[in-house]
Order: structure tokens, then C-alpha cells, then sequence
């Protein structure tokens, strides 16, 4: 009886981590955040990413997480279930509206058009300003056509997705560079004091070491109308925030 309960318990544990919701359409409102009109623009925009090949993208929004992070819930959510088996090209906005937190879970096939950095921007460019003015939808939809401008490219009304870099990106790309430069300084200067008759030796040694050190390096950079979901798989890319 006590070996029966206890795995009662584990399942019931279990079950507490499995999401209730499921992506059952391209448009998924589960908070209840989305006007009729708006919902109806925005299946209009991802209805067209679909029928393009170029993604199977979804939009999911909840009340609340649940206490879990929402790495996990989004790649939960997502995986086995959007993009193609093939193409692995499945994208995934999740929305968490209580909790004040958005992801965006990119499938793997999608990873060299939306690196971490150009839908992070994507998501502080459009999302962030509209959800802090409540404006869910306005902020969605707008998110997703900038989704459609970089798959579609030529498309009407296309939504710039702004990819320049702020001075604190240029810094930190830079900086594994400035930090190289301080301790080859420090190592040329405190040779340099102890060379003495072996100057051309130092000089040589110094030049060799920049060399093999500095020579390869460079600067960082940074619902309705669909035909079905394939399952494609997820590896953890995306970018998500709070606002």
C-alpha cells in the first residue's frame, strides 16, 4: 500500500510540471488577450509564413507560468510539435502575461536566420513597449511582421527589424581583444626589463608571440486555416525578457 502511494505521489508530482496547454492552431490564446480583429490579423500574418515553407510559427500566450521558468515551458511547448521533421523549422512566441515575460524558442533549422541576438531585438523592438502600455495584440502582431519581413523578405508592409548595435555590444565584442592587448603589453614590458644583451632575442620572441596569439583573433559579433504541425526539433535557441 505504501510502495502504491508512493508512486501515486510521483505521478501526481509529474503531472504538476506538464503544461495543460497545447499549440492546437497557429494562434493560441489562452489569456484571452487578443481583440477578434486582432486575431484574425494575426492568423492572416503567420497563415502566410505557413503557406511560404519557411517556418511553421506559432504564438501562444498564457495568464501564468506556473512557477516554472520559462526556458522550459516555451521548449516543452515546442518541441515534437512545430516545424517540419526535415527543415527543423519551427518558431515559437510565447507569452506569459502575469508573469510579465515573453520568449521567442527557435527551431534548429531557423538558428542561422534568427541568432539569439537578431530575435532578442526583434522581441525588445516591438513587444516590450507595447506590453508595457497593455497593448498585447498591437505588440504581437507587429513582432510578427517583422518575423515575416526576415523569412519573406519582399513582403507588403514589411517591418524593419533594426540590426544595428549599441555602444555597449561594440564594448563587449571588443573587449576579449582589449584584454589580449593589456596582458601582451604587461608581458612585452616586463621583458623588456630584463632583456639585456638578449634584446633581438626578445624582439623576436615578442613579435612571434603576437603572432600566434593575436593572428587568428577577430572582433565578436553578436490557429485557423493550416494544414497540421510536422514536429521538428528545438535545441535551445531564442531570446526571451520581462517587461
Amino acid at each position: 500500500m505504501k510502495k502504491q502511494c508512493f508512486w501515486l505521489i510521483i505521478v501526481l508530482l509529474l503531472g504538476s510540471f506538464v503544461s495543460a496547454v497545447e499549440i492546437s492552431g497557429l494562434v493560441n490564446d489562452y489569456a484571452g488577450v487578443l481583440s477578434s480583429s486582432e486575431r484574425t490579423e494575426l492568423e492572416s500574418v503567420l497563415k502566410q509564413i505557413y503557406d511560404s515553407g519557411e517556418s511553421q510559427y506559432a504564438v501562444v500566450t498564457i495568464k501564468s507560468l506556473e512557477g516554472q521558468d520559462i526556458e522550459s515551458y516555451s521548449l516543452n511547448l515546442a518541441q515534437e510539435v512545430l516545424g517540419d521533421k526535415e527543415k527543423n523549422n519551427g518558431l515559437l512566441l510565447l507569452v506569459a502575461i502575469d508573469d510579465r515575460k515573453y520568449r521567442f524558442e527557435v527551431g534548429r533549422g531557423l538558428e542561422g536566420i534568427f541568432n539569439d541576438a537578431k530575435i532578442g531585438r526583434i522581441g525588445r523592438q516591438y513587444l516590450v513597449d507595447n506590453f508595457r502600455a497593455g497593448e498585447y495584440g498591437k505588440g504581437i502582431i507587429e513582432a510578427s511582421k517583422a518575423v515575416r519581413s526576415v523569412l519573406l523578405g519582399d513582403v507588403e508592409d514589411a517591418y524593419y527589424v533594426d540590426d544595428s548595435v549599441s555602444q555597449e555590444e561594440v564594448l563587449i565584442s571588443y573587449l576579449p581583444n582589449i584584454i589580449f592587448l593589456f596582458i601582451m603589453l604587461l608581458f612585452i614590458f616586463s621583458a623588456a626589463r630584463k632583456r639585456g644583451k638578449h634584446k633581438d632575442r626578445f624582439f623576436d620572441a615578442a613579435v612571434g608571440a603576437m603572432i600566434l596569439f593575436g593572428g587568428g583573433r577577430g572582433g565578436g559579433g553578436g490557429g485557423g486555416g493550416f494544414g497540421g504541425f510536422g514536429g521538428g526539433g528545438f535545441g535551445g535557441g531564442g531570446a526571451g525578457s520581462g517587461w
